[in-house]
C-alpha cells in the first residue's frame, strides 16, 4: 500500500432484504435485553476480509471483483447457533459467545463456493481475504460469557426459525464506518448502519 495514503477498513458480503432481517430481528424481543444484539441494518454474512485498503487498492479490488462468476441461489436461515470465544491468545477484554443464524444447507454449499472464488481471486491479485475454513453465518448477537446456559436454552428454543427463502443474486464490497464518521449510529441517536456499501455485484441468474 502507498505510504501516506488513507486506509479504510473494507469488508465482502452478502445483505438479506429487509423482509428478512426483520423477520430476525424480532428474535430480540425474546431475550435479554442486556445482550448486545445487532441492528437489522448491519446483518450480513461476511465472504471475505481483506481489511485495510488505500484508494489505489480500492480501485483495483473493484476489477478483481468484476470477474467473479457465481450462479444465484436461493437461500434461508433455518436455525440459531453460537460460538464459543477463543481463548487462546485472546486480548483484554471481555470475551463474548456469538449467537448466529444458520444458512440451509444448499445455500451454505454455495457461500463456502463463493467464498473459495473471491478468496483465490484475491489471493492470485495479492489482497488478503481474511477467513480460512468459513462458517458462513449472520451475527444476531453478541453474548456474554457468563450467559452460556442461558444462550445454549434461547439457541435450542429457536432451532428452527421458519424463515423464508430470499433469491441470492449480489453480494457487496462494504467499508465499515469508523465511530467518528459522520453516518456512524454513535452519532446518529443509534440509528443507521456501522457499514456503508461501496459497490455491488450481480450473480448470474
Amino acid at each position: 500500500m502507498e505510504k501516506g495514503t488513507l486506509k479504510r477498513q473494507f469488508f465482502i458480503a452478502l445483505f438479506p432484504p429487509a423482509w428478512i432481517s426483520e423477520r430476525i430481528e424480532a428474535l430480540r424481543g425474546q431475550g435479554p435485553k442486556d445482550w448486545d444484539w445487532k441492528q437489522a441494518a448491519d446483518y450480513h454474512v461476511t465472504l471475505a476480509f481483506p481489511g485495510r485498503l488505500s484508494d489505489r487498492a480500492l480501485k483495483r479490488m473493484k476489477l478483481v471483483l468484476q470477474d467473479i462468476v457465481h450462479e444465484a441461489f436461493d437461500l434461508s436461515f433455518e436455525g440459531l447457533g453460537h460460538f464459543l470465544p477463543k481463548t487462546e491468545g485472546r486480548k483484554k477484554r471481555t470475551p463474548k459467545h456469538v449467537l448466529w443464524a444458520r444458512p440451509d444447507g444448499q445455500a451454505e454449499s454455495a457461500i463456502r463456493i463463493l467464498h473459495n472464488k473471491i478468496a483465490g481471486k484475491l489471493r492470485k491479485s495479492g489482497f488478503k481475504y481474511g477467513l480460512q475454513g468459513i462458517t458462513p453465518h449472520l451475527t444476531v448477537a453478541k453474548i456474554p460469557e457468563g450467559d452460556l446456559d442461558l444462550m445454549t436454552a434461547f439457541t435450542k428454543a429457536h432451532g428452527s426459525l421458519e424463515a423464508p427463502s430470499w433469491h441470492c443474486d449480489r453480494f457487496a464490497l462494504c467499508e465499515a464506518l469508523p465511530g467518528s464518521h459522520d453516518d456512524h449510529p454513535a452519532n446518529n441517536n443509534g440509528e443507521g448502519s456501522h457499514y456503508r456499501k461501496i459497490v455491488e455485484f450481480s450473480l448470474k441468474n
